[in-house]
């Protein structure tokens, strides 16, 4: 993000990757799209785990998923209006969140 990027009032979306890069860390991805149109999101690549596994959904009627799809790095997911996503960084090793 540039520093003129702060200041476009047209900007109504935001991405927070939060948690640690330790091994037995957890690491989440929040994406917020407070605009009118669908948005295209690039998935971060470099860091978390093998995959990014959709939690929340505040776009469908469940919100909470049971069974979130399972993103690889660096997919695009398109965040519609009005909308919030929460993913967590996923190992494929065993199983286990990261």
């Amino acid at each position: 993000v540039e520093a003129e990027d702060w200041a476009d009032g047209e900007r109504r979306s935001l991405g927070i990757q939060i948690g640690n890069d330790a091994r037995d860390g957890y690491r989440f991805l929040i994406l917020m799209n407070a605009g009118k149109k669908t948005i295209d999101f690039v998935l971060p690549d470099k860091l978390g785990g093998d995959a990014w596994v959709e939690i929340l959904n505040t776009a469908v009627t469940a919100g909470l998923l049971e069974e979130g799809r399972r993103l690889r790095r660096g997919e695009t997911v398109d965040l519609v209006p009005h909308s919030m996503l929460l993913f967590q960084a996923r190992s494929k090793s065993a199983g286990r969140t990261r």
